[in-house]
């Protein structure tokens, strides 16, 4: 992509659709019926793939200006359990999320790959 003067920005999807898009807002949006949100503290009705679509951008262009990623889209670190205790040492379910750093090197490495398979 490099040579192709092509910038790649990768996005984790944590929190994407779930936080309200408006920049001075930080809540979490009520899932309604027909794909819609809903922000308490706004008070506004949003399209689903509208709120997704409008934070990736949000975050790809904090990455492009401030090589992070803005701080309402960070994944919380993880804590203790009740008994005082991390989870050190035992195997999670759920896999934790990429970075954006990682899904960017993803995919530079899949554009390399599909770049020389063609020559």
């Amino acid at each position: 992509a490099r040579p192709l003067g092509v910038i790649i920005v990768g996005c984790n999807e944590y929190f994407t659709s779930a936080k309200c898009p408006r920049e001075d807002c930080d809540e979490f949006l009520l899932s309604l019926p027909n794909r819609s949100k809903y922000c308490g503290r706004c008070r506004m009705h949003f399209d689903r793939d509208a709120v997704g679509s409008e934070n990736i951008a949000t975050i790809c262009q904090s990455q492009l200006q401030h090589q992070c990623r803005p701080a309402k889209f960070m994944p919380k670190p993880q804590e203790p359990d009740a008994s005082g205790s991390s989870d050190k040492g035992r195997r999670s379910r759920t896999k934790a999320p990429l970075t954006d750093n990682a899904l960017i090197l993803r995919a530079q490495k899949r554009l390399c790959k599909s770049s020389t398979n063609k020559h």
